[in-house]
């Protein structure tokens, strides 16, 4: 039986929020069909964004940043599926995910804008983006098409949005079923 790799980046300053329990809740459902499941919260890391080396371009396959971020790149180029969950802040992810993401630029070979293979990651890849706001459904809703064309340079061909609106307090989930029935489904298809 073939056991799916996930990664979970965990992007809230806050822990136990929203968006943490949604992505906590998606783990749960994912092993719970026998996925191997991998969870960090970025807030307890110490790294940066990208601080444009160019060491993955020049020579090196990797990120030439040795910080906490290190090991959770080298596990999201192994990943089968990688979830993101991050609050809004101020119209976007927060500053920690970005980060996060911005050290995703060594995925991309030497050249890439113009190599026909752009991504040292292998594999189909699928991207889970987990998304809370206090705002109403239209808020933001193009969130995950701003994030796709970079992610399908480094080789994601799947993108499932969870989109957790109208949940600004912790306990606003719970008048929210439906975003736990949709988890379910979507562990369920993956």
């Amino acid at each position: 039986m073939f056991r799916k790799r996930v990664v979970c980046l965990l992007g809230s300053p806050r822990a136990g929020g929203n968006s943490d329990r949604l992505a906590e809740a998606f783990a749960g459902a994912l092993r719970s069909r026998g996925a191997f499941l991998e969870l960090y919260a970025l807030r307890e890391l110490s790294f940066s964004g990208c601080r444009n080396l160019f060491h993955c371009k020049r020579g090196g396959e990797r990120c030439g940043l040795a910080d906490g971020l290190s090991p959770i790149l080298e596990a999201v180029r192994e990943a089968d599926v990688l979830v993101l969950s991050s609050p809004i802040y101020f119209t976007d992810i927060t500053s920690d995910l970005k980060a996060a993401i911005e050290r995703f630029f060594s995925f991309l070979v030497p050249g890439y804008p113009t190599a026909p293979v752009k991504t040292r990651l292998v594999g189909d890849k699928t991207l889970v983006l987990i998304q809370t706001q206090g705002e109403g459904r239209e808020a933001y809703a193009d969130l995950l098409n701003r994030y796709e064309k970079g992610f399908r340079m480094l080789g994601f061909n799947a993108f499932h949005l969870i989109h957790g609106y109208a949940v600004r307090e912790t306990g606003d989930l719970a008048a929210r079923p439906d975003l736990f029935t949709e988890i379910e489904n979507l562990a369920a298809e993956l």
